[in-house]
């Protein structure tokens, strides 16, 4: 894998990990489209990684929009070789389950889950027919089967889908193909969701979704949570 050659798209990378993860894969020589849905926004934060030496590519579109997904993954001369999803929203702390609303529940399906899918549905054409990529799908330890609990139901349900893609795309890939599909748990990271109180930076977890998409050995539908494989 050489990194020059290499073009990543990482949504919602306007601030916090998805920022931190571009401006790590820029510093690796990969070539990197920043993503969000408000152009002037999106811009500046490329431009703020330019200021630092290193060249970013705006791409401003919504991801739960469909013909704005279709339009911006047309637009990428070349393709891409490595996709993060990593735009999501946490719409419901402290709701319980049969208080949520549908209209929380669909904005959080929409982004969280059904915009990965489309991206992928774009992109991993691509990418197979160049014999090359990465999807990194950034999850969370409250959509783990393992670990129930109370409240969150939007946000579970929608990160647990973005899960069963992971591990049912990874199990469609033929094993022979250099097309891996893997999830990340980053935590709890001090962002605009995370809040001031959490314990791991933007950088560190920035760090372990980067290792994500570059380690030549690890597993196709495996989720990692600090670089190590867990259960879902």
């Amino acid at each position: 894998m050489n990194p020059d050659n290499l073009t990543a798209l990482i949504t919602g990378s306007t601030r916090g990990i998805g920022y931190h993860s571009a401006a790590l894969l820029l510093q690796r020589g990969v070539r990197v489209y920043i993503n969000g849905r408000d152009r002037q926004q999106t811009t500046a934060a490329a431009r703020s990684l330019d200021e630092s030496g290193m060249q970013a590519l705006p791409l401003a579109f919504d991801a739960t929009d469909a013909d704005q997904c279709e339009a911006a993954c047309a637009a990428l001369s070349g393709g891409v070789d490595i996709l993060v999803n990593n735009a999501g929203i946490f719409p419901d702390a402290a709701t319980a389950a049969l208080d949520i609303d549908e209209a929380t529940l669909n904005r959080a399906w929409s982004l969280n889950f059904l915009a990965g899918w489309r991206l992928v549905s774009l992109l991993m054409p691509g990418m197979r027919s160049r014999g090359f990529g990465r999807v990194v799908n950034l999850t969370s330890g409250y959509a783990s089967l393992n670990k129930p609990g109370r409240n969150l139901l939007a946000y579970r349900a929608s990160k647990a889908a973005l899960n069963m893609l992971t591990t049912t795309l990874a199990a469609e890939l033929d094993e022979q193909e250099d097309v891996k599909v893997r999830a990340v748990d980053p935590g709890w990271v001090r962002t605009d969701m995370g809040g001031e109180q959490a314990p791991r930076s933007p950088e560190e977890a920035a760090g372990d979704v980067v290792w994500t998409a570059m380690a030549a050995d690890a597993a196709s539908g495996a989720l990692f949570r600090y670089r190590e494989p867990v259960s879902w």
